[in-house]
């Protein structure tokens, strides 16, 4: 419905521009048609349509008296950044090193603070295409606090699902503390609120960047992004970039809120480097920018 409204708009602005109807008439046919495309385009845009949610199936092991390995299943997202990748957050399966559990003690059930002495990443259930992606082709890396997840031509539930979605840009900063400057009100898509299902996105403001941490602070007024949801900047010129996931620690299988982002570092492209395929990562490494980026486009 939308690109029939767009047709006849143009189709009525370009006859009021070639039989010279009332310049008032003419600017508002013009503002219409200007303002339909950019509808239209909005909805083409990655940080919509590029995000899935996706189930990590983690074996985690806690320092606990019966030290019993459990199975744990751990709801998050993931972006589609090339043509048999997705990408997503390690705080998905969790980044801390201790964790609060109950545990049973003589004296009776407990609350311990535990040490996290194993999590395994098992397989991920892509949600969209309902398949199952084995261990094999997941590759983790705790350091630069994401996880890869690969797919392959033939897997038809995947390319069908998953294969038309956008593919992301990634913003890379060698200045983090630009950050707030470049991307002042970033987009964070989440859950919808008051448990619906399905996704939103919500513009928010860029308060803090944490060098030391490696994260930003993304705040807006209602609520909170939670676990493992994206956060994209958009340009003046409209060019949108995957700029950070969220790490707030999850409860236990479910994902938790909170305002932390982590920024992606040259620890993140090493990583994709070494663990896709050459010719997969060679088509997106123009596709990863830094601030210089800003002072081509710029000077052009």
């Amino acid at each position: 419905m939308k690109k029939i409204t767009i047709i006849l708009l143009v189709c009525v602005a370009q006859i009021s521009w070639a039989y010279g109807v009332s310049p008032d008439l003419s600017q508002a046919v013009r503002k219409a048609v200007l303002s339909a495309v950019a509808e239209n385009a909005s909805l083409q845009t990655a940080h919509e349509q590029s995000v899935v949610p996706v189930t990590f199936k983690v074996r985690e092991l806690l320092d606990s008296p019966d030290a019993t390995p459990q199975t744990l299943e751990k709801s998050c997202t993931a972006v589609r950044i090339a043509d048999q990748y997705l990408l997503a957050s390690m705080a998905c399966v969790g980044l801390e090193k201790t964790v609060w559990r109950f545990v049973n003690e003589p004296e009776g059930p407990a609350i311990r603070e535990l040490n996290v002495i194993s999590r395994e990443v098992m397989s991920v259930v892509v949600e969209p295409a309902h398949f199952t992606i084995p261990q094999e082709a997941i590759y983790t890396n705790r350091d630069a606090r994401v996880i890869l997840i690969r797919w392959e031509n033939h897997n038809k539930p995947m390319v069908e699902q998953i294969g038309p979605l956008p593919i992301a840009n990634l913003f890379v900063p060698k200045h983090p503390q630009e950050l707030k400057n470049i991307f002042p009100q970033p987009l964070v898509n989440h859950r919808y609120y008051f448990s619906q299902e399905g996704r939103m996105v919500h513009a928010a403001q860029m308060s803090e960047v944490n060098l030391p941490e490696g994260v930003f602070l993304v705040n807006w007024k209602w609520v909170d992004a939670q676990t493992g949801d994206p956060v994209f900047g958009v340009t003046q010129d409209q060019q949108e970039f995957l700029i950070g996931f969220n790490v707030t620690e999850p409860d236990i299988q479910s994902p938790r809120s909170g305002n932390r982002f982590a920024f992606f570092s040259a620890g993140t492209v090493e990583f994709l480097r070494r663990n896709m395929a050459k010719q997969s990562f060679a088509q997106i490494s123009p596709q990863i920018a830094d601030e210089s980026h800003f002072n081509e486009t710029q000077n052009q």
